[in-house]
């Protein structure tokens, strides 16, 4: 079992903490890519295809490969974390110039899968900014180090994007992979023997990783049906199993504390006016999110997300909608709370 905490503040006005700290450095030269980054809709459970036109509300995957979306990107054993981004072409390898970006704690296995890097669900920097003024991007994904400050000694997979002037559309050059024309066909045939010795797969752990300091920040509230509403999200978390020989499955679970309110501990809003709608970014297979919660429920929230025996090995990335209804005779003021998410095998 293990056990992370996020911490969930509510306050009248929501607030962008950036996750990369430090001043934006010059541009560096432009250098390729380590290797292809196919773009794969995850709404549609396909690849996009050469010249489509891509709205700013596709959910978008980057992979290494045109036939298996959730084929893993290798880091650097000196890599801790993954970086999706949007940045200025030419300043791929320089986190601390990324326009906008989403950092991630990286596994065991030090392995990316999946990386999500649609405009909806790139949470840090200024992507309102770029959907505005448009231009050209460099969108992809990186290994980093030093708590994903800098660049990792090799790891870095990005596409060119085009983006409308403040159309919340944008195009893409395509990955080639034409082979260079040998000149004259070779002449002559042989033939070489190749012998292989195999080892058997073997279980790996079950671990759930959730980014340093994580919290959830309600925005402004307003009155709905003279109730003091306010919505959020949760930050990205992953669920990692690689436990790919016996796959026993798993289940994660949540509570969440009263809140309390910052200025008088006395006044208090139960956690059942917190609404949760848990949410899959990512799904290696056959994980299943759980029931939403509907603020004001009689029953707590509780079950996040499963995945039966068999399934759920790889990556999960989970994020959840929030929507908090305090009762009419609550205090304004900023409230506080804790959900404590459990995973556990099955």
């Amino acid at each position: 079992m293990n056990t992370r905490k996020l911490f969930i503040a509510f306050a009248a006005m929501g607030a962008t903490t950036a996750l990369v700290a430090g001043a934006a450095s010059a541009a560096v030269a432009a250098t390729p890519t380590d290797g292809p980054a196919y773009l794969f809709d995850n709404d549609a459970a396909a690849y996009v295809a050469d010249g489509a036109t891509l709205d700013w509300s596709q959910d978008i995957l980057i992979s290494p490969s045109k036939t298996d979306p959730f084929q893993p990107y290798q880091c650097p054993a000196d890599a801790t974390h993954s970086i999706s981004f949007w940045t200025t072409p030419g300043t791929e390898r320089d986190p601390k110039s990324y326009k906008a970006w989403n950092l991630l704690s990286l596994n065991a296995q030090k392995t990316i899968i999946a990386p999500d890097i649609s405009p909806d669900q790139t949470l840090s920097g200024s992507m309102s900014t770029i959907r505005s003024t448009g231009g050209d991007y460099s969108i992809g994904v990186i290994c980093a180090k030093d708590n994903g400050v800098n660049f990792a000694s090799s790891g870095a997979w990005w596409f060119t994007a085009h983006v409308g002037v403040g159309t919340g559309k944008y195009t893409f050059d395509p990955v080639t992979s034409t082979p260079t024309d040998p000149g004259n066909p070779p002449s002559g045939t042989g033939s070489i023997g190749i012998e292989a010795t195999t080892v058997g797969a073997q279980d790996g752990t079950l671990s759930l990783v959730v980014p340093s300091g994580a919290k959830a920040t309600l925005g402004t509230a307003t009155l709905v049906n003279q109730l003091s509403t306010s919505t959020g999200a949760l930050p990205q978390f992953q669920v990692a199993d690689q436990r790919v020989v016996t796959k026993p499955g798993w289940d994660l679970t949540a509570s969440t504390a009263d809140f309390v309110n910052a200025a008088d501990s006395t006044k208090t809003i139960d956690s059942k006016q917190l609404g949760v709608k848990p949410k899959l970014v990512t799904n290696p297979g056959g994980v299943l999110a759980g029931a939403e919660h509907v603020a004001g429920d009689a029953t707590a929230f509780s079950g996040f997300a499963s995945a039966a025996a068999g399934s759920g090995t790889g990556t999960t990335n989970l994020s959840a909608d929030l929507t908090l209804v305090a009762p009419a005779s609550t205090p304004a003021g900023t409230y506080d709370s804790t959900m404590t998410l459990t995973l556990v095998s099955k």
